[in-house]
C-alpha cells in the first residue's frame, strides 16, 4: 500500500497570557520589549514585571507563576544586571524584587531604578524573609508593597494587581 503524504497544516503563532485573553507572540505583541500589549475592549494592558532574586529557586518560581497569570517578565539575578535590563529594555511596569542580595539591596536599588528617567513612580513589591518590623516600614517607606516569605502566589499577584491598576486617569 503506497504511503500518503499528509498535507501541512499551518501551525497557529504560539500564545501567551491567560487563555481567555491570549495574544500572539509577535512584534507589537506581548513580547515587544518597549511597550505593554492592549489586548482589546474592556482588556488591561498585560503587564511588564522585572523580577529581581539571587536565589535562581525563587526567581524560576515567581517567574513561572507570574507567566501563567499572563503577566510578561524578565528576571535578574543582581541589581546590577537588573539596571542593565533597565537600560536595554526598557522600564517594566512594575519590579519584584528581594530584600536581601549580595552587593545592592532591593531596598538600594528601587531608589537607584526610580532615579531614571521615566521610572520616578515605579511601582515595586518586595519579598523578603526578614520580617522585622523595621524592615517591613523600610520597604513600605519607598511606597511599595512588602510581602515575607514564604508568600502566596494569589498575594503576589494581587499585589502587581494593584501596583498597576489603572487610576482611571484616561
Amino acid at each position: 500500500m503506497p504511503s500518503r503524504a499528509r498535507p501541512q497544516l499551518e501551525r497557529a503563532p504560539p500564545q501567551v497570557g491567560h487563555p481567555s485573553r491570549r495574544v500572539g507572540v509577535g512584534r507589537g505583541c506581548a513580547d515587544d520589549p518597549g511597550q505593554s500589549t492592549y489586548l482589546g475592549k474592556g482588556s488591561p494592558p498585560v503587564p511588564r514585571v522585572l523580577v529581581v532574586d539571587d536565589d535562581p529557586n525563587l526567581r524560576d518560581l515567581v517567574s513561572i507563576r507570574l507567566r501563567k497569570a499572563g503577566h510578561r517578565v524578565l528576571c535578574a539575578e543582581s541589581a546590577a544586571e537588573a539596571l542593565n535590563l533597565v537600560e536595554s529594555r526598557g522600564a517594566p511596569d512594575v519590579a519584584v524584587l528581594d530584600v536581601t542580595m549580595p552587593g545592592m539591596t532591593g531596598l538600594e536599588l528601587l531608589p537607584a531604578m526610580r532615579s531614571r528617567d521615566g521610572l520616578e513612580d515605579m511601582p515595586a513589591v518586595f519579598l523578603s524573609g526578614r520580617v522585622e518590623e523595621s524592615d517591613i516600614a523600610a520597604g513600605r517607606a519607598l511606597d511599595a508593597t512588602y510581602l515575607t516569605k514564604p508568600f502566596s502566589g494569589i498575594a503576589l499577584e494581587n499585589a502587581i494587581a494593584r501596583a498597576c491598576a489603572d487610576d482611571g486617569g484616561w
